[in-house]
């Protein structure tokens, strides 16, 4: 899994990569001990997911990037998930929910979407690896 940090207020983490993992509970329970942690998983075939840990207590599985409706939580409508078109970069608003959600506040997001920055791998523990 890779690690990498972003300037701004920290908060839990969240976890996002190729592949379904990001989206597994056991996976998040696993890092969320101790704190918050928010796993997105933009799946290829369409929806982008996420799910919310509490200190390994799962509060919550979504599907992000729907459009709002008026009943819907405040956050569908701060995080604009209905805006798409040239200038507003793929998962954005999706990232920027999850960061939220995890009680991260980022001032500075460009180092977290570069695939050139340097980052720190780290092995999941065996018995969570797929």
């Amino acid at each position: 899994m890779g690690v990498t940090s972003v300037p701004g207020r920290p908060g839990g983490c969240v976890i996002t990569q190729q592949g379904y993992l990001p989206h597994d509970d056991a996976v998040l329970q696993a890092v969320s001990t101790g704190t918050v942690a928010y796993g997105v998983y933009f799946n290829p075939k369409g929806g982008t997911f996420g799910c919310l840990v509490r200190d390994g207590d799962v509060t919550g599985h979504e599907e992000l990037g729907l459009s709002a409706r008026a009943t819907d939580p405040g956050a569908c409508w701060h995080f604009r998930f209905w805006q798409r078109g040239r200038g507003f970069p793929y998962g954005a608003n999706a990232l920027a929910y999850a960061c939220a959600a995890a009680g991260m506040t980022i001032t500075d997001g460009r180092h977290a979407v570069d695939p050139r920055a340097v980052r720190r791998w780290v092995p999941l523990p065996v018995h969570l690896q797929r």
